[in-house]
């Protein structure tokens, strides 16, 4: 059993490196040079960027790799996009290049990154609590948690059960 899930995993790592290479061998994920040049900043933007979490990054072969996205709109639009990734927090890079590089239903079927650049930035926003609220419950789920709302409402009906004991 250890065996068929130590090669599932190894199998998925591989699928994943090799998607990232295709990434930046089309151009959508750039090197840390190739950032700075795009969007007129240096490393240590990038350095702080990263630590704020407004900024993600991909490690290929040891090597880190940027979003373009970042760097193709102008300065109020990378803004935002900031803002928005610093909102999804500490999610890994996987999961928020997929928060902005997919079509939304909630977005009427345009990503995030487009509903930015069209001047939406408060549904891509109202898109990103949805999409990090869908993270947090199937996380609960898979561990066989409560969801954080539901352990808050079992505690109320706890609480509610005593005191009502208490006055009967």
């Amino acid at each position: 059993m250890a065996d068929k899930l130590n090669s599932l995993l190894v199998k998925l790592q591989t699928e994943a490196i090799e998607y990232r290479k295709t990434l930046v061998d089309s151009g959508q994920l750039v090197s840390c040079e190739r950032f700075c040049k795009l969007a007129g900043v240096d490393a240590k933007y990038i350095e702080t960027a990263i630590i704020a979490q407004t900024l993600f990054k991909f490690e290929i072969n040891g090597e880190f790799f940027y979003p373009r996205f970042y760097t193709e709109h102008e300065t109020q639009v990378r803004l935002n996009i900031e803002k928005i990734s610093g909102a999804l927090g500490n999610l890994d890079a996987a999961q928020k290049w997929q928060f902005f590089t997919r079509p939304k239903h909630s977005l009427g079927g345009i990503t995030p990154i487009q509903a930015i650049v069209g001047g939406q930035f408060d549904r891509a926003a109202i898109a990103a609590q949805g999409f990090i609220s869908r993270r947090v419950t199937y996380c609960w789920n898979r561990l066989g948690l409560k969801t954080i709302k539901q352990s808050a409402a079992l505690k109320v009906s706890k609480v509610e059960a005593v005191r009502i004991n208490q006055v009967s």
